[in-house]
């Protein structure tokens, strides 16, 4: 099961991360996976470039778990 949790302080939110894959079908072969990280890739290169923020994200290849945290 794939989670998100939203990092927020002051009423901002200033980040989340993504852990674990959706379970749709096995790894490597998940189409449900697949989409859900590329819609994270979209929101990620969205703030990044189209708000001019300056984000630090990391990707762990291996659990495919996705970190942002806006600057």
């Amino acid at each position: 099961m794939t989670t998100i949790t939203f990092f927020k302080t002051g009423g901002i939110y200033y980040g989340f991360e993504e852990q674990g894959h959706t379970g749709y079908g096995e790894s490597g072969d998940d189409v449900l996976c697949a989409a859900l990280s590329s819609m994270t890739m979209l929101i990620i290169n969205a703030i990044e470039v189209t708000y001019a923020s300056d984000v630090d994200y990391t990707i762990d290849e291996k659990t495919t778990d996705i970190r942002l945290i806006c600057k």
